[in-house]
């Protein structure tokens, strides 16, 4: 049927889970139904769903199902293969969800019509400052791997164009959605971008998905490099890719792991870039390096690719 799902993983983080959870009883519009996954969490979470699926019956259907293959990906997608409505959304256990959010997605879901929808989320730091992720849309896939303007919370997804890409990439752990986000692009979808408002709280923390730090995280980068490398077809895809490599060894070299940046930043690629493309990279590698933000931007501007 037509109408919205929510997919929510479930696997730790519990001292988050209950605002989450209180975020959806604000909820002024409810979703037609919420699928909550349990991958392998713990059981006082799973109590905590139980309750809040009495505290909402009559409003909404909610399923509870479990995913023994561990990492968000798999516990995504088994929620989605379970979602009864023609379009998903994906939370995350340990943030909380804007009251207004759902009605929003719903009054623009039955308006247009699309196969993602784009909205704008705010990231809440470590320290309680709020960063609002409004970073511009783009049908290029140049533009997601430099801006990464998709992300798990800024998108609502048709189900059947989500299935027929196959879905989140299970062995991914980090950056899935970056690559998720690429993968939509690449098979040209109708997309509909809405920057007036920005939603949710997001929360950034040592134990979220990704945590705050990129030294942590420089084999897992790699990998996901790789990955979105093999699935790239054009020249402008691939000078954007090399571009965010240079700019991403820049931002962990500026974390001070010199060893971690120069071993990125030296990742092979089979393919063999202009010169002005690495000329550009290493400008922008230094750039990054000093600890000066928007390196994406320039890149953006330098390869030419347009935005809604």
């Amino acid at each position: 049927m037509k109408g919205l799902s929510l997919v929510i993983p479930f696997h730790s983080r519990a001292d988050y889970f209950d605002e989450m959870l209180n975020s959806l009883r604000a909820l002024t519009v409810k979703p037609d139904e919420i699928i909550f996954v349990n991958n392998n969490a713990q059981d006082q979470m799973v109590d905590m769903v139980c309750q809040f699926k009495e505290d909402v019956e009559g409003m909404c259907k909610v399923l509870l199902v479990t995913c023994s293959t561990p990492g968000a990906c798999a516990a995504r997608n088994a929620g989605a293969k379970m979602a009864s409505c023609e379009f998903i959304y994906f939370f995350d256990s340990d943030d909380a969800m804007s009251a207004d959010f759902v009605g929003r997605v719903k009054t623009e879901i039955d308006r247009e019509d699309a196969d993602v929808y784009v909205f704008v989320t705010q990231i809440i730091k470590a320290d309680g400052r709020t960063h609002v992720r409004r970073y511009g849309a783009s049908i290029h896939p140049g533009y997601q791997i430099l801006s990464a303007f998709l992300s798990t919370q800024s998108i609502v997804v048709r189900k059947a164009f989500l299935l027929d890409i196959g879905g989140w990439n299970e062995s991914i752990s980090y950056w899935n959605d970056w690559e998720l986000g690429i993968r939509l692009l690449l098979h040209s979808p109708r997309m509909r971008y809405f920057p007036d408002i920005s939603y949710h709280c997001i929360y950034e923390h040592s134990n979220s998905i990704t945590g705050n730090s990129l030294s942590e995280h420089v084999g897992e980068i790699d990998s996901v490099l790789g990955i979105v490398y093999d699935e790239l077809c054009s020249q402008e895809e691939q000078d954007a890719l090399f571009l965010r490599k240079a700019i991403i060894a820049g931002k962990i070299k500026a974390e001070g792991d010199m060893q971690g940046a120069k071993s990125l930043y030296k990742k092979y690629f089979p393919m063999k870039p202009a010169v002005m493309t690495r000329l550009l990279a290493s400008l922008l590698f230094h750039y990054t390096a000093a600890g000066i933000p928007g390196a994406w931007r320039i890149a953006v501007k330098m390869l030419r690719l347009k935005t809604f």
